[in-house]
């Protein structure tokens, strides 16, 4: 059962969903989660120097590779929205054609999952 996104945590919701998608996918697309979030405790020094090792900022949650095409998943839990450096991300991604998604439930997750069909409704 998946979290309820109005009472978790964005990375409850994060490690339930990448759990789930890997479990959701064939076995050999590959499901990656890039860090791109400052911890609290290191400050502006340390987003420059991720930044130069070439960090995007606004780069989404959850990216799964299959067969030559790349899908990117960006996940919100309550009222939160995506940040300025995110919808210029999604910019880019629809510019170059990329299939993305912004996702506030499990159901949204499955919904995307199935329209690019890397998965069927019947086996969520």
């Amino acid at each position: 059962m998946a979290p309820d996104p109005l009472q978790v945590s964005e990375d409850d919701f994060q490690i339930w969903a990448v759990e789930f998608i890997r479990r959701a996918v064939p076995r050999d697309a590959i499901v990656h989660h890039s860090p791109n979030e400052v911890p609290g405790e290191v400050g502006p020094g340390w987003t420059r120097k991720q930044i130069k090792k070439g960090m995007l900022p606004g780069f989404f949650d959850i990216l799964i590779l299959y067969f030559g095409k790349t899908y990117l998943i960006e996940l919100k839990v309550k009222n939160r929205r995506l940040t300025v450096a995110q919808r210029q991300f999604r910019a880019q991604l629809e510019r170059h054609g990329f299939p993305h998604a912004e996702c506030w439930s499990q159901e949204q997750v499955v919904a995307a999952l199935v329209d690019w069909g890397l998965t069927s409704a019947r086996l969520c």
